[in-house]
């Protein structure tokens, strides 16, 4: 080996070494953000899990102060189940439908805890949300048929 290579893998060498140090000083503490969502992603199903008489359900990020509104079109009018579920750290406003009576607090928790409700539905279903939350939550819902 020559003496000019031995100067270029030296210094290749010094460059990966000085990356290294300034990543180990300078990274972020924890896990990775993403990481962290697809944690909440993996609690929030597996505490709604898929299920034969499911007629429609989401799963989906909120960030902290976020709205967002999921829907189901055109249903009959029934007595439904309706399953929420939130992980992370804060809560949820979820309004199902258009009365101000049908506003339930969902607490995010690590684990998340199935909140139920039972109401008769009919039309299009809205589902209002209102992230008030620390931080990027995984809030999830699922509407089942009458008679479960």
């Amino acid at each position: 080996m020559n003496r000019s290579s031995v100067s270029l893998y030296g210094c290749a060498a010094a460059v990966l070494l000085a990356g290294a140090a300034w990543y180990t000083v300078n990274a972020p503490p924890g896990p990775s953000p993403r990481l962290e969502l697809e944690g909440l992603r993996q609690a929030v199903a597996a505490v709604l899990p898929p299920a034969d008489d499911l007629v429609v359900g989401d799963t989906f990020e909120l960030a902290e102060g976020a709205t967002r509104q999921a829907r189901a079109e055109e249903m009959p009018f029934a007595v439904y189940e309706v399953l929420l579920a939130c992980a992370g750290e804060g809560r949820v406003r979820a309004q199902l439908g258009r009365s101000v009576n049908a506003v339930r607090m969902i607490e995010c928790g690590r684990p998340p805890v199935p909140v139920q409700v039972r109401r008769g539905l009919s039309g299009d279903v809205v589902l209002n949300l209102t992230a008030e939350t620390r931080g990027t939550v995984v809030f999830g819902w699922q509407l089942f048929r009458p008679e479960r």
